[in-house]
C-alpha cells in the first residue's frame, strides 16, 4: 500500500447511481450509512464509525494547530513538517 493511502475509496454522484455487481472477485463492500466513504471490511467501517465519522479530531499539533483523527498521523506529520520535532521528548510511556 502506498504512503498515506487508506484502505477506503470514495463514490462519484455519477457511481452512487449504478448498479455495482458486487460478486466481483467475492468482495464485498460496506458503505458508511452518514458519509460517501465505502470499506472492504466489516471491522474498517466499524473502526471508522467508532473513531472518524462525525467526530473531531482529537490529536492536536502543537506547532501549527493541524487536528488528526489518529495519533500515528500527528508523529508522521511532526516528523515531516516540522522536522526538529523529537517524539520521545513528547510522548513518553514513562510517568
Amino acid at each position: 500500500m502506498l504512503a498515506g493511502a487508506s484502505n477506503y475509496f470514495r463514490l462519484t454522484p455519477k457511481d452512487e447511481f449504478r448498479n455495482f455487481d458486487l460478486s466481483l472477485d467475492s468482495k464485498k463492500f460496506f458503505p458508511c450509512p452518514n458519509c460517501p466513504k465505502v470499506y472492504q471490511g466489516k471491522y474498517t467501517l466499524s473502526r471508522h464509525l467508532r473513531v472518524e465519522c462525525g467526530k473531531v479530531p482529537t490529536n492536536k499539533c502543537q506547532f501549527c494547530g493541524q487536528l488528526f483523527t489518529y495519533k500515528h498521523r500527528l508523529l508522521s506529520h511532526l516528523r515531516s513538517i516540522h522536522a526538529n520535532f523529537k517524539p520521545y521528548m513528547y510522548f513518553s510511556s514513562r510517568k
